[in-house]
């Protein structure tokens, strides 16, 4: 057998990965998926930046800028999509859940928080 990769827990979602790095606003260690939900956050280009000079500086311990609430808000909200898409997705693939049935809580998500964009199988969005 070949080399296993190690995996390790994401710090904000708990989810296994082979692959992390470190949050652009605090010092947690996390997968990929959430690094992706930081990059459409408001204050990242600015929490990048600060990393950034922090790191020309030297300064190996910069603990990140931490989250604006709208911030926080935007990172939750997307890891808590992902998490619902996942669950949404196994329970539609074994039958447990009809697609109606998932179509109408993705366009109640998307509704909640104004986006007007959904998720389904068969397409990527929806409007």
């Amino acid at each position: 057998m070949g080399t296993s990769e190690q995996k390790h827990t994401c710090g904000r979602c708990r989810k296994p990965s082979e692959h992390m790095t470190v949050s652009v606003f605090t010092s947690d260690c996390i997968c990929l998926d959430c690094a992706g939900d930081e990059e459409g956050a408001s204050g990242y280009l600015q929490a990048l930046e600060m990393r950034r000079q922090a790191e020309e500086r030297g300064d190996t311990s910069f603990a990140g800028i931490g989250f604006s609430s709208a911030d926080l808000r935007h990172v939750t909200v997307h890891r808590l999509r992902r998490q619902l898409r996942t669950l949404l997705d196994r329970c539609v693939h074994e039958e447990q859940f009809s697609a109606r049935d998932s179509l109408i809580v993705q366009l109640r998500l998307a509704l909640a928080d104004g986006s007007g964009t959904c998720w389904t199988r068969s397409q990527n969005a929806c409007k």
